[in-house]
């Protein structure tokens, strides 16, 4: 496995510790989380930048990159729920998405296709992580004693783009690998 892929495979990991970290209740954890969140964060971006200057862009890379992106942003939204700091409704959409999203890319993959991430949806992802960040990092500043009205209201905007982008994302993926799936779904029956 190439480093890329390893950094991949961290992010993933490094979802449990995000989680575990918040949910201690402290504002010591609340930091910790957010940056935990950020250096998972980070390994997004570098993953891809490695991959790309090596030349080491590989199939498994192109799987397991959107995955772990799926982890962490099913935890951070997971974790935003339950301190209130997130609708259930909009975390239902987005783990749904992402769900059906993974169950495509796995029937494409199936099908011999290549499932390269699309620009919308690594702008779906950026804006995911970014209202995490900005949502734990509000949540340790309430803990620590502190208000950030003005970071709370700035994560909701994100919230609502993040779930925008989300559900458009979803719709072009499927729209534009639809034939394939239906295609799929169809030679399984014969």
């Amino acid at each position: 496995m190439n480093l890329p892929n390893r950094l991949t495979v961290a992010r993933a990991g490094m979802a449990g510790f995000f989680v575990a970290l918040f949910l201690s209740g402290t504002a010591w954890g609340a930091w910790s989380a957010w940056g935990v969140f950020l250096m998972a964060s980070f390994t997004d971006w570098l993953d891809g930048w490695l991959a790309r200057r090596s030349g080491q862009i590989t199939r498994l890379g192109e799987f397991l990159d959107p995955l772990a992106d799926k982890v962490l942003v099913a935890a951070g939204m997971i974790v935003c729920l339950e301190v209130g700091r997130a609708p259930g409704w909009v975390v239902i959409v987005v783990i749904a998405r992402e769900y059906a999203v993974t169950g495509l890319r796995m029937a494409l993959v199936n099908a011999g296709r290549r499932v390269p991430a699309a620009r919308l949806g690594k702008w779906k992802t950026a804006a995911q992580m970014v209202y995490l960040a900005l949502a734990v990092l509000a949540e340790a500043l309430r803990r620590s004693g502190w208000g950030a009205p003005v970071l709370d209201g700035g994560a909701w905007i994100i919230l609502w783009v993040a779930l925008v982008l989300t559900l458009v994302s979803g719709i072009e993926v499927f729209h534009r690998n639809g034939a394939v799936l239906k295609e799929e779904v169809s030679s399984k029956r014969c």
